[in-house]
Formats: structure tokens, C-alpha cells, sequence
């Protein structure tokens, strides 16, 4: 069941409707819902009712993906027990600004229920566009369902490292509004979106394969704790204090391990950066303590709401000894990806490839091990 809520206006003023969808999925199957731009936050610094809410019988997938065909991003959605009350935010700052428009570095916060208190300290590259003070510590009250977005003031701000705590879970998006990557000299820009892990289920290790660009990806590394050692494929790249970040540029595999749980994003940069046809795109990286030995990924097709996409691949990161343990729809993944082809994650246990697959198809992806 998915229920969407609807901003109406008319003569008498502005009022919420909402819209329940009912419908069955069979294993492996995938069902797209429409979300219309009455049903998506259009304001800053207000507490508007833009939550959807979505139950199901059995454990489900949920994906934000909004397709345009020079402009697309998307997300995966968290289930509710993964919600926490402690986020520390990862976001990028725009630097877009194109004909006489600016995009934002920008964060927002679900409520899941009633009368949650949420304390927001801003990070001092922040600068929030607030009516209580640009980068002063506040408070908001929110509902189930009740949303909250903000920016920053300009196209150089920061979110990121922003506090936000709460006494009831809640969820946690952040990116940017639109971003050139890795900075404002590179075209084009795309917007950038992930829901936000709580500061509870970040871990001290985390494997990465670049997306196969040339050139490598952007990688954003944040600590939640003071004194943060982290090193990368073994060297030691920097300290971070609480609410730091760290940004690198890297190909091929890569292993961060850090003496505190950090979270890592993956970027893909701009299309003119490494003159490819693609903008910028955003993962989160799960610490190697979530991996899990199975997992269904459906890739999108031409249907009128996800559209096509011309490269379709899987990144796998697996234990080298589940490496032939480890199958793709019930065949051994050695039939997908020759063995050669997996190469090492840092001097971690873990070896990488990236497997072509079609559009429009699911796969079941399990192993012996945990995988990611």
C-alpha cells in the first residue's frame, strides 16, 4: 500500500489530499508509482506534509528515481528500523550557477511520529537560508509525515557535518539541489540525493569499485568522532574531528578502514570532467558489517516512468574465498565475469568486478558469504 499526500490550492486557501495505491508483487517483480510535482517539497525553511508512506506484507525494496533524459539521480529508501535519531549530514555543495540560476547544498528530515522534537546544529561551512539564524542551533517539531527541508544560503555552502538529533526516529535525506562535480568548473550538473544512514550503523571499513569512468570517482569521507584515523588502500590519508570530511579522487578498487565508523560517499563526476556521456551521481557506500549473502536488483526499463538507460552494470564486492560460492540467478557468477577479472579491494579479504547486465531484468545475487 503506498499513500501519496497531494498539495491543493483554490480559493479558500491550501489543503492536503491523499491518494492510497493498493496493489500485489510477485517475487522479483517491480511496480512503478507516479509521484507528481504536487506531492514533492517545494519550500525551504517550512514544515510542510510531503511523507509517503508505504507498508507491505512482505519485506520490500523501495527506490526514488526521477528520470529526465539529461537529468536523472535516485536513491534507495530505508526501512523504519533502520531509522535512528542521531545523523551527522553528507551532502556536496552545488557550485552550479548557469543563467542566472544557483543550485543549494540541501538536507531534509522526515518525521515518524507524533510529536517529535528534532534539535538541527549546523556545520560552520553551512550557512543555512533560515529564518532563526544562519548557523545557530534550533529546534522543529515534526508529525508522521511531517517534512522539512533546508538549503544554504549560496552555491558554495556546505551541509555537510550538520548535527541533527531527535527524540523519536527519523529520516534523513541530504545532497544538493543540482552539483557540478568535483567542482564549479565542471559541467554539467545533475542533483544529487541519498537517504542518510544515523550515525548508529556506520562502521569502520568500507570497499568501493569506481563505475568504470575515466579518470576514477569522488569519494567523501566523514567522521562522527573526534581524532578519526583514516586509511586508505593501506596509507594513511588524513585525522578527522567530529563533523569532518575528507575528499579524494580515486580509480579501481578501494578499501577505507578508519579508527572510528565513518561514512563514505561514491560520486560520479561531470560528463565535460571526464568526457563521458553521464553528470553526476551519488552512492552511499554500507560498512563490509551490513553486507548481506543475498540481494534481488532489478534494473529499469523503457516504461514511461524509469526510462532507459544505455550501460547497465553491477559492481559485486565479495570474499575471495566465496568468490565460486557466490551465484547470479542460480548460476555460478564465474559465468557472468571470468575470475581473472576480480581484483583486490585494498589488502582487505574482499575482490571486485563490475558484470554488464540488460535492462529491464531482476537478478538474485546470493553466496556463501556475506557480499556487496
Amino acid at each position: 500500500t503506498v499513500t501519496i499526500p497531494v498539495y491543493n490550492y483554490n480559493f479558500y486557501g491550501s489543503y492536503y489530499s491523499f491518494v492510497t495505491t493498493n496493489f500485489s508483487l510477485a517475487a522479483g517483480t517491480m511496480t512503478n508509482i507516479v509521484i507528481g510535482d504536487d506531492s514533492t517539497i517545494f519550500e525551504e525553511d517550512n514544515i510542510d506534509q510531503f511523507g509517503i508512506h508505504i507498508t507491505a506484507s512482505q519485506p520490500v525494496s523501495v527506490y526514488g528515481l526521477c528520470y529526465y533524459p539529461a537529468m536523472s539521480w535516485g536513491f534507495t529508501g530505508w526501512p523504519t528500523p533502520m531509522l535512528g535519531t542521531n545523523y551527522c549530514v553528507l551532502a556536496r555543495p552545488s557550485f552550479y550557477t548557469q543563467l542566472g540560476s544557483a543550485g543549494y547544498s540541501q538536507f531534509a528530515i522526515l518525521g515518524t511520529a507524533s510529536h517529535t522534537t528534532v534539535t538541527i546544529l549546523p556545520s560552520a561551512a553551512a550557512n543555512l537560508a533560515t529564518n532563526t539564524g544562519s548557523n545557530s542551533l534550533f529546534t522543529i517539531t515534526l508529525q508522521p509525515g511531517s517534512t522539512y527541508q533546508i538549503e544554504s544560503l549560496n552555491n558554495t555552502n556546505d551541509v555537510t557535518g550538520t548535527w541533527i538529533t531527535s527524540d523519536k526516529p527519523i529520516a534523513v535525506f541530504a545532497g544538493a539541489s543540482i552539483a557540478c562535480l568535483p567542482n564549479e568548473n565542471s559541467a554539467a550538473g545533475n542533483p544529487l540525493l541519498q537517504e542518510l544512514l544515523p550515525v548508529s550503523a556506520w562502521g569502520n571499513q568500507a570497499l568501493s569499485l569506481s563505475f568504470g569512468r575515466p579518470g576514477g570517482d569522488s569519494y567523501r569521507v566523514l567522521a562522527a568522532t573526534n581524532n578519526t584515523v583514516v586509511t586508505i588502500n593501506g596509507v594513511v590519508a588524513t585525522n578527522l574531528q567530529a563533523g569532518q570530511f575528507y575528499d579524494a579522487l580515486l580509480d579501481g578498487p578501494v578499501e577505507f578502514q578508519a579508527s572510528n565508523p565513518i561514512q563514505v560517499a561514491q560520486f560520479a563526476q561531470g560528463g565535460d570532467t571526464d568526457k563521458q556521456s553521464g553528470d553526476p551521481c551519488e552512492i552511499l557506500l554500507p560498512s563490509t558489517g551490513h553486507y548481506l549473502t543475498s540481494y534481488t536488483v532489478a534494473i529499469g526499463t523503457n516504461d514511461g516512468v524509469t526510462g532507459d538507460f544505455s550501460t547497465n552494470f553491477l559492481n559485486l564486492i565479495v570474499p575471495r574465498s566465496a568468490i565460486l560460492t557466490t551465484l547470479m540467478d542460480g548460476a555460478p557468477i564465474t559465468n557472468f565475469v571470468a575470475l581473472a577479472n576480480f581484483e583486490q579491494v585494498g589488502s582487505s579479504d574482499y575482490s571486485a568486478a563490475r558484470i554488464p547486465v540488460a535492462q529491464g531484468t531482476t537478478h538474485r545475487i546470493s553466496s556463501s558469504q556475506p557480499i556487496e
